[in-house]
């Protein structure tokens, strides 16, 4: 494209312009997905790890509140009911708008898509940044290319939400930038409260940069705005208000519902000042492929910026045209950034004053766009650089390249490092080139083929990068599709026979310990991944029996019909004959895998108790928990659970010292009660009485040998017919580092066999803990009879529940006494029921539901959650849109004061190169 020689380039240029600042990465990620055959270009998909346990359930969710089905206050999605505001403000990303076009099971190559549109707009956005800046030129292209694949962009290919922040930055900072050429806060104050909106956590982040980069921009045009400093920092001052509190409405609330949570988990004594890594280990990250699982989970921050950038970093501090004060001032921000990934304590102030759970450094990005914009100035003039200096310059490069190697890097290959070189090489002669014979290497020409390089060498760190997770993360990508497939289907048919308000789960979901299954195909359930839930939630539950690791709740097989009852689970999906074990009817069953369960003893959700004592205190059993808690709202003094009274234990020492996976502790258990039911059968027991071992294990998984492991045994004999179930206290404590399996199955056996069940050790451990675990084990055994009656009682006795929305109840009951309505969903203040019209106090029930003190007679009642905090944030968000309303007069006042004079004031930076 020509353009002419004043430089002004006309709307349709700049249109076309900006079509390649989006087209070319976009491209380039179509050529990569093509190139590792990820969907719709073959069978592997970017649908993995956190993508896979949380992202694709929200854009399910998303897609479902675009059209209506969904409210953005609570939902019963999120584990047995949460506040969701935090979540919602988590999901504006305004691309999540295309999850209309998609039906659930073409999600897969949906999310590759979005993830291509989302990188594309990082791209288009450093485009509208850098020619705002530095005017519109071809050259732009180069580094906004690089800035869009960059290495933070390609490693958390699979964390959809971290996008936001990249996409953001460039608009926000091009909102300084025009603050300090004295013209309107708008574009600072629209980009950076949206920002805050849609992510108040990347939003917090983007806060520290706006800060940083103000403060060192003005610094570095300090002589610049001599007229102008107050009317700058007024600006910039209540613009940063504004936008900061703008979005309090969604932010206090949010804040407000982690309480207890998110927030709680980071104290004081994490703020240490250790070192988190090397000044060489932040180095090696700037080269091709630095990247590997490891480096994912813990490692260093993602900074990849191309080997021309970083060239251009290093001669823009090396060129002697500019000035010592120049570099220092643009040298600061960096060494502000370096800190905080060299320092703890720093690192968690930058990321909203909390650690991270995996995936470090999230605010890399920040650190890749300042080097990206130091390049792009120095690349401006990098024609005129003295000869002397350029070759300071490749020496330098060289020297630091040998410098960084000399250490050993597990996540970058000498192949990567000589790639980058080679094509850095290229890049350096067609640079020489156009310096030498500008006639002959004319500057579009010179553009065209450093796009190309860099989209070369892009495109190889993206294949190595994103190759290296995908051997990880996707072995079953044909189950998951399956799974998408039967889920929708055996979702959408539940719903379509069966109206009502109550849960349902599925023993095998998408992604075992990490799947938001509920939020994916869109039913009420219990299995919840994610940061946003209250702690009380997850350790109220684990007194129950539920799984429970971190901020996981998964619903795994070998939950008791007690458990199931209790909580309102009426359907299950499973691979198993739930009609053995749970006294379960089936109702369909697909792919001879996929059977769907009802479950006749689900309690509703909202439950008429027959005793006042529902606010008890749970114990840490949670067979004596259900026993307590069905006993008081039923009203009758038999249990649900019959416990186990001898148990013999004996531990056994590994033979190899080899240390349990406890994330398949499970595995090991069904497996080796597998090898032991086959061993008593060839010697004990008749065929009449054995338990097989298909009955003791669980199909699909794999077999390992006992001999390998430590552990302990547990032997008694069976006091009744039927399933049991065993509960090891230790399992549910994550203090122990051991994985939250809760109740599980056993086995059905008949009265008097010997029953053998293994508890997996890991590693040595002492005699204090090994009593301790055994003090905590117990076996139990559901009571069918105790059960049904108290099921049919309290279904009969309950009236009924509908729910209009999730945040929108209303029911109706008919009490013969005074008692208590109970609710199996957790407690929050957000909820306010009325009974008749008059409000009703809710109290705190059994350490984690609600409850309310009724009186007899015939009742009409309504539930609404209004979330804690809103209210707050509103008036916030008032005071602040007031605070906008006075900027804007201010402004006008000042234009018109000013309307006969030129009220363009032109900022130049030192050297006078920033002019727009």
């Amino acid at each position: 494209m020509k353009i002419p020689p004043d430089g002004r380039i006309n709307r349709a240029q700049k249109i076309m312009f900006m079509l390649l600042a989006y087209l070319i990465p976009f491209i380039i990620l179509l050529l990569c997905y093509l190139a590792l055959h990820i969907s719709p270009f073959g069978d592997h998909m970017l649908v993995f790890a956190d993508a896979r346990g949380m992202y694709v359930g929200e854009l399910s969710f998303i897609n479902r509140a675009l059209h209506g089905l969904e409210n953005g206050l609570y939902s019963f999605k999120y584990g047995i009911g949460m506040n969701i505001i935090a979540a919602i403000s988590n999901m504006l990303n305004p691309a999540n708008i295309l999850v209309c076009l998609f039906d659930i099971t073409t999600y897969p190559n949906m999310y590759a898509l979005l993830l291509a549109v989302d990188i594309a707009l990082c791209g288009l956005t450093m485009f509208l940044f850098l020619s705002g800046v530095y005017g519109w030129k071809g050259n732009n292209l180069i580094f906004s290319t690089v800035y869009a694949m960059m290495g933070f962009n390609v490693a958390y290919c699979f964390q959809y939400n971290f996008m936001l922040g990249p996409e953001l930055l460039p608009l926000i900072v091009l909102g300084i930038h025009r603050i300090l050429k004295g013209k309107g806060p708008w574009l600072y104050i629209i980009t950076l409260s949206y920002a805050i909106l849609a992510s108040f956590y990347f939003g917090f982040m983007l806060c520290i940069a706006s800060v940083v980069i103000f403060l060192f921009w003005y610094v570095r045009d300090w002589h610049a705005l001599t007229v102008m400093k107050r009317k700058i920092w007024i600006n910039y001052t209540i613009a940063s208000l504004v936008a900061g509190l703008l979005p309090a409405v969604v932010w206090v609330a949010a804040l407000q519902s982690l309480s207890g949570g998110r927030l709680d988990q980071t104290s004081i004594l994490d703020f240490t000042f250790t070192e988190n890594m090397s000044l060489a280990d932040i180095g090696a990250k700037f080269f091709i492929g630095a990247n590997n699982i490891s480096e994912e989970i813990n490692g260093k921050p993602n900074i990849f910026i191309g080997s021309l950038a970083l060239f251009l970093n290093l001669a823009f501090f090396l060129d002697r045209r500019n000035t010592t004060r120049k570099k220092i001032v643009y040298a600061a921000p960096l060494v502000f950034y370096i800190i905080t990934f060299y320092i703890k304590a720093f690192s968690m102030m930058v990321q909203g004053f909390s650690s991270t759970n995996w995936f470090n450094y999230r605010y890399s990005f920040v650190f890749s766009f300042l080097m990206i914009t130091i390049a792009c100035e120095e690349f401006a003039t990098l024609r005129n650089m003295d000869s002397t200096d350029f070759k300071k310059t490749c020496f330098a490069f060289i020297l630091f390249v040998i410098l960084i190697f000399s250490q050993q890097y597990s996540y970058v290959t000498g192949g990567g490092m000589l790639l980058g070189l080679l094509l850095l090489s290229i890049s350096l002669a067609v640079i020489w080139w156009n310096r030498v014979n500008p006639m002959r290497a004319p500057t579009g020409l010179l553009a065209i083929l450093l796009v190309l390089l860099c989209s070369i060498e892009s495109y190889v760190n993206y294949n190595i990068c994103t190759g290296n997770l995908l051997e990880e993360y996707t072995e079953k990508k044909v189950d998951y599709r399956n799974d998408l497939f039967y889920g929708s289907i055996l979702s959408e048919s539940v719903r379509n026979s069966d109206p009502g308000f109550y849960r349902m789960e599925n023993e095998h979901n998408t992604n075992r310990k990490a799947s938001n299954d509920p939020m994916l195909f869109g039913y009420n359930g219990l299995s919840y991944v994610g940061s946003f839930g209250a702690n009380f939630v997850y350790q109220g539950l684990s007194k129950l029996g539920h799984s429970w690791w971190s901020n996981r709740m998964w619903y795994w097989d070998g939950k008791p019909n007690v458990f199931d009852s209790l909580l309102g689970v009426k359907y299950v999906v499973s691979e198993r004959d739930l009609d053995e074990e749970k006294n379960y009817e089936q109702l369909v069953q697909l792919e001879n895998k996929y059977i769907l369960y009802r479950n006749p003893y689900a309690l509703p959700i909202a439950i008429l108790a027959a005793r006042d004592d529902t606010a008890m205190a749970l114990g840490f059993n949670p067979f004596d928990n259900h026993n307590a808690l069905w006993k008081s709202l039923s009203g009758g003094n038999e249990n649900v659970f019959d416990l186990q009274s001898d148990i013999a234990f004996t531990y056994r020492g590994g033979n190899d010292g080899t240390t349990v996976n406890w994330d398949n502790a499970k595995t090991y258990r069904a497996s080796v009660m597998a090898s032991a039911s086959t061993a008593e059968e060839d010697t004990t027991t008749s065929d009449e009485d054995t338990i097989s071992s298909e009955s003791n294990s669980t199909p699909g998984r794999d077999i390992k040998s006992i001999q390998y492991y430590s552990h302990v045994e547990c032997t008694f004999t069976a006091e009744h017919d039927g399933p049991i179930y065993g509960y090891n206290g230790m399992a549910v404590d994550e203090n122990y580092g051991y994985s939250g399996e809760a109740m599980y199955y056993i086995g059905t056996f008949h009265k008097g066999d010997t029953v053998t069940d293994y508890i997996p050790i890991n590693g040595s451990v002492s005699e204090d803990l090994l009593n301790m675990l055994c003090a905590e084990y117990s076996v139990a055994y559901p009571n069918q009879e105790v059960l049904d009656k108290y099921s049919v009682l309290l279904q009969q006795r309950s009236g009924y529940l509908e729910k209009l929305t999730d945040s929108h109840l209303v029911g109706h009951f008919s009490a013969e006494s005074d008692g208590r309505l109970f609710f199996t969903f957790p407690y929050d203040e957000g909820w306010t029921l009325t009974v008749d019209g008059i409000e009703i106090p809710l109290v705190k029930a059994a350490d984690l539901f609600m409850a309310a003190n009724i009186s007899s007679g015939e009742h009409d009642y309504e539930m609404r959650f209004f979330p804690k905090g809103i209210k707050t944030g509103m008036y916030i968000s008032c005071g602040a849109a007031l605070l906008l309303l006075g900027l804007i007069m201010y402004t006008f006042l000042d234009r018109k004061r000013n309307r006969h004079t030129d009220t363009e004031v032109t900022t130049n930076t030192i050297d006078g190169e920033m002019l727009s």
